[in-house]
């Protein structure tokens, strides 16, 4: 029975190291060239990559180091801005305030004022129905003598009395002339009414009056005015007598 050498098992390294011995001088060189090669291109690999990494931790510094340089600023702004807003708001807020205060105001003022017209209105309404509830009405027809009096002037004017049977209450005259031109001594000129007398001048389309053009006159009678007008001359164009006292046309 034959004697059985065992072997022990080699490692990878140690038979790594087993071939390598029975290479030829050639390969070995080879070999070793090549790994001198691959070293050399793991190192300068690795400070390149050393290189790339310290450049990138100075630019990270650097950055660092300007925001810190920046931050003062920064904050100083927020806070400006901060506050700035806060005023602007502050104001803005009372400047409202102010305005809808303004604008209560005006309000209850007007309203107020339109309460007080619509008094008024109604107040002077009311006046009317109580004021006219008492009025005379007169019929003057041009031709009556005793009641009416013209005199046309050389300018082609017509100067018109109409004597009333009473004073009328300021306000309280109106009526028409031939049914027609309204007549209203709130819009008549001044000194219109004097006493119970009715003065006008007619310009225009009065060229004449006929002998029985009608004055319908309504007025309220004043009944302390009694020193009543009763003769009217007139003596020239723009001058005359109310019971011997001259009154001067303008």
């Amino acid at each position: 029975m034959a004697d059985h050498i065992i072997t022990p098992k080699q490692t990878r390294l140690e038979k790594i190291k087993t071939e390598v011995k029975g290479f030829s001088p050639q390969v070995k060189q080879a070999i070793i060239m090549a790994s001198i090669t691959v070293v050399i291109a793991l190192i300068t690999s690795i400070g390149g990559c050393i290189s790339v990494y310290s450049e990138i931790s100075r630019l990270k510094a650097k950055v660092h180091d300007l925001e810190l340089e920046v931050l003062p600023f920064r904050n100083l702004a927020v806070q400006q801005f901060n506050k700035a807003d806060a005023e602007s708001l502050k104001k803005l807020a009372e400047s409202m305030t102010t305005l809808h205060h303004d604008y209560s105001n005006q309000l209850e003022t007007i309203n107020d004022l339109r309460s007080q017209i619509e008094q008024l209105r109604k107040a002077s309404e009311e006046t009317d129905r109580n004021l006219f509830s008492k009025a005379k009405y007169e019929k003057i027809s041009s031709a009556n003598t005793n009641s009416f009096f013209k005199r046309h002037t050389a300018e082609g004017a017509w100067r018109v009395i109409v004597k009333l049977q009473a004073a009328p209450i300021p306000g309280s005259f109106r009526g028409t002339i031939a049914g027609q031109y309204a007549i209203d001594d709130r819009t008549l000129p001044p000194n219109a009414i004097r006493k119970n007398l009715f003065i006008q001048t007619f310009w225009g389309a009065w060229f004449d009056f006929p002998p029985d053009m009608p004055f319908n006159i309504e007025y309220v009678a004043d009944s302390t005015e009694t020193n009543l007008v009763k003769r009217v001359e007139f003596v020239s164009d723009n001058i005359v007598l109310l019971d011997g006292n001259p009154l001067t046309f303008k």
